[in-house]
């Protein structure tokens, strides 16, 4: 079903060796005091990485990071 929605130019190549560079962003706390601390994101970063990992891509963490630095 998938292949009937995307055509082969509109999906990104994971077959070499070398798949590339996965950057999660994790946002725990915010400056924006209307937005609450998000508890448990540090085990959602764990397993996304873990995942990339197994896929073969670089993996990179960007946490607590301003929007002015993302």
């Amino acid at each position: 079903m998938l292949c009937a929605l995307f055509s082969e130019q509109d999906v990104y190549a994971v077959s070499g060796s070398e798949r590339g560079r996965a950057v999660i962003i994790n946002i725990e706390y915010f400056t924006d005091i209307k937005l609450k601390t998000r508890f448990g994101n540090s085990a959602d970063v764990m397993n996304l990485k873990k995942l990339f990992q197994s896929l073969h891509f670089t993996v990179e963490t960007c946490d607590n990071k301003t929007d002015t630095v993302v």
